[in-house]
């Protein structure tokens, strides 16, 4: 079962009844909420509009969380018109929300919306010095999304290459060659040393549970003498 933060809003006038109501229809497709005052960056977090007169309370906590604003509604209780004001609110800040009958929330949902939900990327080595647009603070991948990242030194990997036996890697590279269409300006022994830095990074990726990873591949060409291209192509 999948667990979502929630934020539930209604007015005052409303009973804990139409509350149950609304969070019971997530349960009954298999998604347990938890209530939330404010968000963590890596937290996936619906605002529940469960009642009409529940505007002011969106008002007043919403910069508490990171948009995109996700906006639950139901057919009753006035829960529809309060969600579109408060879409037309966030849209005159200049604010991404977006509105989902709650009846059509599912876990297969969540998963299009925030496909990297969860998910670790691994950057080994960081980026390269001459990048001046493509380098991120850690919170942003968390909040964008949802997203956690792990730095790994290219020491670690340099040092698990270096006592990688040839022998282990000479099967692997000789399959490699074996399959490829046409062979220019390389031999085995180059072969072998791409398919040991294949076999550190899969040591890595095994070692800190990485589900993406990106690599600061220019760095490796001098002390290895090699590169990260036929790693990266065998690990896609």
């Amino acid at each position: 079962m999948m667990k979502i933060g929630i934020v539930p809003l209604s007015s005052e006038i409303s009973g804990e009844n139409a509350k149950e109501q609304f969070l019971g229809k997530l349960k009954e497709r298999g998604i347990e909420t938890e209530e939330k005052e404010r968000a963590n960056p890596e937290e996936i977090v619906f605002f529940a509009v469960i009642t009409g007169g529940s505007e002011q309370k969106f008002k007043r906590i919403y910069d508490k969380f990171s948009p995109p604003y996700l906006i639950l509604y139901d057919a009753f209780n006035n829960s529809l018109p309060a969600a579109m004001e408060i879409l037309s609110f966030l849209n005159k800040q200049g604010l991404k929300g977006e509105l989902i009958d709650v009846n059509n929330l599912s876990e297969k949902l969540i998963e299009e919306k925030f496909p990297l939900h969860g998910k670790t990327l691994g950057l080994i080595g960081e980026p390269s010095d001459w990048l001046i647009a493509s380098t991120y603070p850690d919170e942003i991948y968390k909040s964008t999304f949802k997203i956690n990242v792990v730095h790994v030194p290219l020491e670690e990997v340099f040092a698990i290459f270096r006592k990688t036996n040839d022998s282990k890697a000479k099967p692997v590279a000789e399959e490699i060659m074996k399959r490829a269409s046409g062979i220019y300006g390389i031999n085995e022994e180059a072969m072998i040393r791409a398919v040991k830095f294949y076999i550190a990074l899969k040591e890595i990726i095994e070692k800190y549970a990485l589900n993406y990873i990106t690599v600061r591949c220019f760095d490796i060409i001098e002390p290895l003498n090699t590169t990260g291209c036929i790693a990266l192509s065998e690990l896609n």
